[in-house]
C-alpha cells in the first residue's frame, strides 16, 4: 500500500486559493502610518538591519500592551506588493501597520511569528485584503485612499 491510498482518515486542513484579489486591499507601509526608524540611505544594509531591528523592539517594549490588544488576521497570507490606487485603502494605524509588517517574511503574513523586522520594511508597502480587517471595512476614519490627501479619509 502506497500513501496515496490510505484514505482512512479524512483530511484535517482546507485550503483555499484566491489568484485574483477581489475587492479592497489595505496597504501597509511605515511612512504611511507616520512611523520612521531614522534610517540613512549612506548605511549599509547590515547597519539599517541592526537599527530597525532596535527600533522595532524599542517600539515593542513602549507599546506592548496595543500591540498584544490589535485584532489582526489569524491566519496565513500572501501578499502583494501592489494594486491599483482604487482598489487600495490606507492603512494609518501605526500599532497594526506594526503587528503586521513585524509579522511578515517577504509578502507572506506569519501570525504566530514573533514581531521581528527587516530594513527591506522600511520603505516597502505590502497589500492584504480588507476583509481580514474590519477595522478598515467601516466608517473607522483613519482609512484613506493612497491617491487622496493626507487627512482625507474615505
Amino acid at each position: 500500500m502506497n500513501a496515496y491510498a490510505n484514505m482512512s482518515a479524512p483530511p484535517r486542513s482546507n485550503v483555499h486559493v484566491a489568484t485574483h484579489p477581489v475587492g479592497k486591499q489595505i496597504v501597509f507601509n511605515m511612512q504611511y502610518a507616520g512611523l520612521d526608524p531614522r534610517l540613512e540611505e549612506h548605511q549599509t544594509m547590515q547597519e539599517k538591519a541592526v537599527l530597525a531591528q532596535e527600533w522595532i523592539a524599542d517600539f515593542a517594549r513602549k507599546h506592548k500592551a496595543e500591540l498584544d490588544a490589535v485584532s489582526r488576521p489569524m491566519g496565513f497570507m500572501i501578499g502583494r506588493s501592489h494594486v491599483s490606487s482604487d482598489d487600495a485603502i490606507v492603512c494609518e494605524d501605526p500599532i497594526l501597520t506594526v503587528a503586521v509588517l513585524g509579522r511578515v517574511s517577504r509578502l507572506l503574513y506569519i501570525p504566530r511569528r514573533e514581531l521581528g523586522w527587516h530594513a527591506c520594511l522600511v520603505g516597502a508597502s505590502i497589500c492584504f485584503p480588507a476583509k481580514y480587517f474590519p477595522q478598515y471595512c467601516g466608517a473607522s476614519g483613519r482609512a484613506r485612499s493612497p491617491s487622496a490627501p493626507k487627512g482625507e479619509t474615505t
